[in-house]
């Protein structure tokens, strides 16, 4: 039996596939059922538990939701170990225009969302992008007290670079939103290991009067791709 406790580069690729199995499947199917039987609980059951028992019964649920919210950032994060998918060319507006529609789709709040006019092509992942747009649409417009948030966004030159701006009029940004410790900020954490996947980078900057904005950077495409070059 072998006696050296480092992990083998085998071992370590069977642990993370069960837990990618756990994050992706089973423990999302689990958080699905509490929820169900929350609401089910809820219907036939919700007039005779009075005011402290539907309140518990709402905080159940609730927590539930957070939770299955946080399994699916880590699942998210547990993918980061895959091999990095290759870049593309892709049309801007196509992606921002994809993203929009989920970040409808998924919302919990309502948002206005200003998508771009003329675009660039940029040499980039698309799957990847889209769900970097995805998330920050959701932060920008995350914290608009009840009013429907306001979200645009934009991509322009910048040098031999392109910059992808997502500005929001929700809530300012903490300062460690880009930590995830402590869970809190995987989502933030998770879109900038996707912008450094291709190079690139991710920074936010605070808005006036409200609100917050993020700075992707993303290569174009070259020349015979659409990129500025031609």
């Amino acid at each position: 039996m072998p006696t050296d406790a480092t992990p083998t580069a085998d071992r370590l690729a069977r642990l993370l596939a069960v837990l990618q199995k756990a994050l992706g499947h089973e423990l999302p199917n689990q958080l699905i059922a509490v929820q169900g039987l929350a609401r089910l609980l809820d219907l036939e059951h919700g007039e005779r538990l009075g005011a402290e028992g539907r309140d518990y019964l709402g905080r159940l649920a609730a927590g539930a939701a957070r939770a299955h919210a946080l399994v699916a950032e880590l699942a998210d994060v547990a993918r980061l170990a895959r091999p990095a998918a290759p870049s593309e060319a892709v049309d801007f507006a196509e992606v921002a225009a994809e993203a929009v529609a989920e970040a409808r789709q998924s919302a919990g709040r309502p948002a206005e969302y200003q998508e771009p006019g003329p675009t660039l092509v940029l040499a980039v992942p698309r799957a990847a992008l889209r769900k970097l747009l995805v998330i920050l649409m959701r932060r920008a417009a995350a914290g608009a007290e009840g009013r429907p948030a306001g979200v645009e966004l934009s991509v322009r030159p910048c040098g031999a670079w392109a910059e992808v701006r997502v500005a929001g009029d929700g809530a300012p940004l903490p300062d460690d939103s880009f930590g995830g410790e402590d869970g809190r900020g995987l989502d933030l954490f998770l879109a900038r290991q996707l912008a450094e996947s291709w190079g690139g980078s991710l920074r936010a900057e605070a808005r006036a009067p409200r609100g917050s904005a993020f700075v992707v950077t993303c290569p174009f495409a070259s020349a015979t791709d659409g990129g500025p070059g031609t």
